[in-house]
């Protein structure tokens, strides 16, 4: 299945005084993010695409969803989601990421994934800011 993570791993003395909060803000930022990059996968997916099917179906557009990590379904980490492809049996492919890609094909993915968590690793900081705002607020009552 191509998919991109992100968890949150959170110790020491603040996290245990203030779980509460931190963990609801925390959950709400990378859920958000989670469906942005859901959003970015799919937009890159429509401009990447050099041939559309016909009739169009848009199978794989309805395939890329967003869920809970299971590293934090299990509290492991204090919030984590991911995006993924719903494990399509082409997703790898498409992704270039499949054994059927280099000694096979000369078609080498569209690394639409890969682009969309390289860009969300440079934008995460600032997505996050109003959130981090409002629960810095919540944390000084």
């Amino acid at each position: 299945m191509t998919a991109i993570t992100a968890d949150v791993k959170l110790e020491g003395r603040l996290w245990t005084q203030s779980q509460p909060i931190l963990s609801y803000h925390l959950d709400l930022m990378t859920k958000d993010l989670a469906e942005q990059a859901a959003t970015a996968v799919k937009f890159q997916g429509q401009t990447s695409f050099r041939y559309e099917s016909s009739p169009p179906t848009g199978n794989w557009m309805r395939s890329i969803r967003t869920r809970q990590s299971r590293e934090a379904a299990t509290g492991r980490f204090a919030s984590g989601y991911m995006v993924h492809d719903s494990g399509l049996v082409y997703g790898p492919w498409l992704e270039g990421v499949g054994s059927r890609n280099a000694p096979v094909t000369r078609f080498k993915g569209y690394s639409m994934f890969r682009k969309v968590a390289q860009q969300l690793e440079r934008k995460a900081p600032d997505m996050v800011k109003p959130q981090t705002r409002r629960m810095a607020k919540e944390l000084e009552r």
